[in-house]
């Protein structure tokens, strides 16, 4: 396996995700099993810097449990979408996530892996020993503007329905690139498509628990770049009906503790909102 160098920018809050994958990947209790989550530590060569270190660790106290109820709501409904309606799936932007080898897919389903050559580059260092549960079309694209040709090119097929999976993204996107982006996906899904996704209103943004979590993710680069008060409202400018959960309803039926910084009790009226989302077209 070639050493490669460590991510930048927004990659080095994949990295961060990858080591929360890891520890709850050890636990006895795990809410789902990723073996190459350790790898891709190994696979990345040296350590990350000393900053780098310093807010991975500082930031771990204030979301400690958090990434992985997030992974493990993604990766439920995925498969529920898979096993209904959706034989299409689209990762976007996924980071260092390896779903289409880690998870039991639906015999036929096919998954496209959404993200830059560079992280699709470190994924195939990492799974090049492994074989993917489903039908896998890595996806390189260095921005939105790229995504409608190289999925046509992938063999993506906008007659049947898709099922988009955009863990983290929005929040990283510039409030027009949500829009972008929105506009490409539902332009691209055929009635019965799913969407998960995931976001936080301005409210969270101005608590002072967020705040310091966000102050310390910023020596990694910029992290949120935008927020939406009713996503609701939001994604049925689009055509698509969603409904929105804070994070302590998955907390709950996974009997995990949220850390404090997203309790919505502690943070009110700040929200996290966790997104499922359906488009029915006549």
């Amino acid at each position: 396996m070639a050493g490669r160098g460590l991510p930048t920018g927004v990659g080095m809050t994949a990295l961060y995700v990858v080591l929360e994958r890891r520890v709850e990947n050890a636990r006895t209790d795990r809410l789902f099993h990723d073996p190459f989550a350790a790898r891709f530590l190994t696979a990345l060569r040296g350590a990350p810097s000393m900053a780098a270190t310093a807010a991975f660790s500082n930031v771990s106290g204030f979301l400690r449990g958090y990434i992985p109820l997030r992974t493990w709501f993604y990766d439920t409904c995925a498969l529920e979408a898979a096993r209904t309606t959706c034989r299409q799936v689209v990762l976007l932007g996924g980071g260092l996530d390896t779903r289409a080898f880690r998870l039991q897919w639906p015999e036929g389903t096919r998954v496209f892996d959404v993200d830059s050559p560079a992280m699709l580059a470190l994924q195939a260092d990492v799974v090049a020993s492994a074989h993917p549960t489903c039908y896998r079309s890595p996806v390189a694209v260095e921005d939105l503007s790229g995504l409608r040709t190289a999925l046509h090119s992938a063999g993506f097929n906008p007659d049947e329905p898709t099922a988009w999976v955009l863990e983290g993204l929005l929040s990283r996107l510039s409030e027009a690139e949500n829009d972008e982006v929105m506009a490409e996906i539902t332009g691209l899904s055929a009635s019965g498509s799913r969407l998960v996704a995931d976001h936080f209103n301005h409210a969270i943004r101005r608590n002072p628990r967020f705040c310091v979590a966000e102050q310390l993710l910023t020596v990694l680069g910029p992290i949120w770049k935008s927020a939406k008060d009713d996503v609701i409202a939001w994604l049925a400018t689009y055509g698509w009906n969603a409904q929105v959960m804070s994070p302590d309803r998955p907390a709950a039926t996974a009997a995990r503790r949220l850390p404090p910084v997203l309790d919505r009790h502690l943070v009110d009226p700040g929200r996290v909102w966790f997104v499922r989302a359906a488009i029915t077209r006549p």
